[in-house]
């Protein structure tokens, strides 16, 4: 039973824009994301103040014509976001401007419209708190929070500079967009930022309203033992050979594709009969032709196209993970769910400096190991011997440790709670 009896439910508006488009994988971690914190958040037991959650989107609306076709429209997949959230989805037209600055102008003159249905919805639900996700809904969200003296979460996912090539801009388009940074942040009664990195990189005069929430796994992820990893290396024919894997997305460029086949090679030049296991959502016979190509022995890779949901099954199977980024200013402040996916299953992880917290943690709690950026430079004959030196029981039971501790979301709900009530008037009985 959830506690809190008695008291008046604690109203948390939820926020966003572009939750449910599914054509752009770069928004995929955004929505996953969004969808998990919230879920963790309303799914709670024992907390002091009960919690009734609405969730305002903001989509294109032909986006939102496609998903009633498909019979679709306005769904998480998640039965108790699906259950337990009353949704408003608010359509949009489509952008019609490519140009960065003039984009976000137009942006700007939308948001006069969405800061209108903000603070018209906030009346009506009686919210007391604001959570937002993204820029735009937070921008929009900020004369609600300001008119009705609600006050406002910006959740923060990563830093704008992911909208330039390199993640680095100049002129009038990377000013418009740090301008909207900026405003966002300082109109925020509190921020949730998913790295120290990240709450480093905006700066100490905002450390007093800042909280670092990384991104983290569900306690489904955590159900794990010794007899999953040995059914499923039983059934993958994997017994004796030293197994590297892969999990989620593989072709967006964030995810380095063209540095994992040289990095295997390597693995495999000094640890024979090892094999590249790849969890993905993308086609097998794309991500097979890109690794064969690349130079790849077909016997030695493992391509398995999964839902997320059976991912852990197969992922614990793995002797190591990759984690291989480029050394840039969106990837020092990031929080891949990779990371705690792979610890979440046991699996140590083979990472390059400079991802957020990663490396940190990787060195500090003995999960894993750090390498160069520049492949180059890496000492292989050591980096090998240090991944079999990880590959037993030990390891394993440290890496799903670290996850309970750091990585889920169980534990960061209730920060999340602990906030809200911080923030929120007092209850009355």
């Amino acid at each position: 039973m959830r506690n809190g009896g008695g008291c008046r439910p604690l109203r948390v508006l939820f926020v966003s824009r572009g939750l449910f488009d599914e054509r752009d994988s770069f928004k995929v971690g955004f929505q996953m994301r969004t969808f998990s914190e919230m879920e963790a958040v309303i799914s709670r037991r024992n907390v002091r103040r009960p919690i009734e959650a609405l969730l305002l989107d903001f989509e294109e609306r032909r986006l939102l014509e496609r998903h009633a076709l498909n019979g679709a429209a306005g769904r998480s997949g998640s039965p108790v976001m699906d259950q337990r959230v009353k949704r408003r989805v608010v359509n949009m037209h489509a952008p019609r401007f490519d140009a960065m600055a003039l984009k976000y102008s137009v942006w700007a003159l939308e948001s006069i419209w969405g800061a209108a249905i903000v603070a018209a919805v906030a009346l009506k639900s009686k919210a007391d708190i604001i959570h937002t996700h993204g820029e735009w809904a937070t921008f929009s969200s900020i004369p609600a929070s300001r008119l009705l003296r609600v006050p406002l979460i910006y959740d923060i996912h990563g830093v704008l500079e992911e909208l330039f090539p390199r993640g680095t801009g100049r002129g009038l388009a990377y000013k418009v967009v740090k301008l909207f940074e900026r405003i966002c942040i300082r109109g925020a009664s509190r921020l949730i930022v998913v790295s120290e990195a990240m709450k480093t990189h905006f700066g100490g005069s905002y450390d007093s309203k800042a909280m670092v929430v990384p991104c983290s796994v569900d306690p489904r992820f955590m159900q794990w033992d010794g007899s999953e990893r040995s059914e499923a290396r039983r059934e993958m024919a994997l017994d004796g050979r030293f197994v590297v894997a892969f999990s989620g997305s593989f072709f967006p460029h964030w995810q380095q594709p063209h540095k994992m086949a040289p990095v295997f090679k390597e693995i495999r030049a000094r640890i024979p009969g090892s094999l590249f296991l790849v969890l993905t959502t993308d086609e097998v016979a794309s991500v097979r032709d890109f690794l064969t190509c690349a130079g790849l022995d077909a016997a030695d890779l493992e391509v398995r196209k999964l839902a997320h949901a059976d991912v852990p099954r197969y992922l614990a199977a793995a002797d190591a993970g990759l984690l291989i980024r480029a050394r840039d200013i969106i990837n020092k402040v990031a929080s891949p769910v990779k990371f705690a996916e792979y610890l979440a299953c046991g699996v140590p992880v083979l990472c390059t400096q400079g991802i957020g917290d990663v490396s940190d943690v990787v060195r500090d709690h003995g999960v894993g190991l750090v390498i160069d950026n520049d492949l180059e430079r890496v000492d292989w004959d050591r980096v090998c011997e240090d991944l079999l030196e990880l590959a037993n029981t030990e390891t394993r039971d440290r890496c799903r440790r670290v996850a309970r501790d750091l990585f889920s979301w169980e534990t960061h709900a209730a920060l999340i709670e602990d906030l809200y009530l911080e923030l929120a008037p007092p209850s009355s009985t």
